[in-house]
């Protein structure tokens, strides 16, 4: 019972920051800009895996709370052809909090929820705050880095 009321007051949380911070904010064409490729880039993973990996900088580096590695985009690739071969499907919700474009580079920071759902119809929730770092190449927003996850639970 506790955890479905830290779960209830988690999304209470995020709905109010999410009305202070994105629709309270005015984007500059830019952030806007950089908004919408996140936006897209995220709606890409399952609808065109391709374009998603695409997206990736061939330098790319990411870290996941929690984890003691770092992922690669190799690592992307490998994860994107077992969530295919696995049949899982990945729903989301993602709310900006921050974007800051300066020249060619571009941070998003926003927050987000997950849901996996497996082959067998299993659904795992997740939610948390990632942090996206963007390099502008032949006029295409690439993903150099990125760091972020899950939410600490206090159970």
């Amino acid at each position: 019972k506790m955890k479905k009321f830290k779960h209830l007051l988690t999304i209470a949380v995020g709905v109010m920051l999410f009305c202070n911070t994105a629709l309270g904010q005015s984007w500059s064409k830019d952030q806007q800009e950089v908004w919408n490729h996140v936006e897209s880039f995220w709606a890409s993973f399952q609808s065109n895996p391709d374009y998603f990996v695409a997206g990736f900088h061939d330098e790319y580096i990411g870290w996941t709370t929690g984890e003691d590695f770092l992922n690669y985009k190799s690592d992307v690739e490998a994860f994107i052809t077992m969530m295919a071969e696995s049949g899982s499907r990945l729903d989301y919700r993602i709310h900006p909090m921050a974007i800051t474009v300066v020249d060619n580079v571009a941070v998003a920071h926003y927050l987000f929820v997950m849901y996996m759902t497996d082959a067998d119809g299993e659904t795992e929730e997740e939610s948390g705050r990632w942090t996206d770092i963007y390099v502008k190449q032949g006029g295409k927003w690439l993903l150099i880095g990125d760091a972020g996850g899950e939410s600490e639970d206090d159970d």
